[in-house]
């Protein structure tokens, strides 16, 4: 019947369809990030010249998320988001920002409308899922065994997730992010579990 009432507004010449919410979705998450000192990065001690040793390991960080969520069509959607820690962790910190791009697998990804002269239908799809890729800068708070270090990072990443849409307004979203990061004195490998709530914006 859905389908039905659809087909009938699209062949309407007066109907038209609204796929441009934006979405803001908040949340908690985990980033946990590999780190490997590049040798060109690395200076020579005060007390000798010679060059210390590449060191590596990771940091594991628990953190906060904002993500803005502009929809571009039933299947893409715009992203900008921010990770930032909210516990302070003896290996280190991490500090992102960035932007991509999402693409929903189902035929409507997002909450929208089909209307018309004579009536208005709200479409709010239960189960959405995406993979997306996106682009960004990270600072990075690692420490050796000589020091506690920084870096500044560019990180490519990809996501896959999956929303749960409560309403028109809530629904809830589990995603996972791979990255790799180049910085100036190290190279990363980073992965990062979010849980967040999503709020559609009239």
């Amino acid at each position: 019947m859905k389908r039905l009432l659809i087909l009938i507004f699209l062949l309407s010449k007066s109907a038209f369809a609204e796929f441009d919410q934006t979405q803001l979705n908040f949340g908690l998450g985990m980033a946990n990030i590999s780190f490997a000192e590049t040798e060109s990065g690395l200076t020579p001690s005060s007390s000798t010249s010679k060059t210390k040793s590449p060191a590596s390991g990771s940091v594991s960080v628990i953190g906060g998320f904002i993500e803005r969520e502009k929809f571009l069509g039933p299947k893409l959607s715009f992203t900008t988001k921010a990770f930032v820690p909210l516990m302070v962790s003896s290996m280190g910190s991490f500090i992102y920002g960035g932007a991509g791009i999402n693409y929903y697998f189902k035929p409507v990804g997002s909450t929208g409308s089909f209307s018309s002269k004579e009536a208005k239908i709200l479409i709010i799809p239960k189960w959405r899922y995406h993979v997306g890729a996106s682009m960004g800068a990270g600072f990075l708070i690692y420490n050796t065994l000589e020091s506690k270090k920084s870096d500044t990072l560019v990180e490519l990443s990809g996501n896959a997730g999956i929303t749960y849409t409560k309403n028109k307004d809530w629904g809830y979203r589990g995603e996972f992010i791979f990255g790799r990061g180049i910085g100036f004195n190290s190279s990363t490998m980073g992965m990062r579990a979010l849980l967040s709530l999503c709020y559609t914006m009239e």
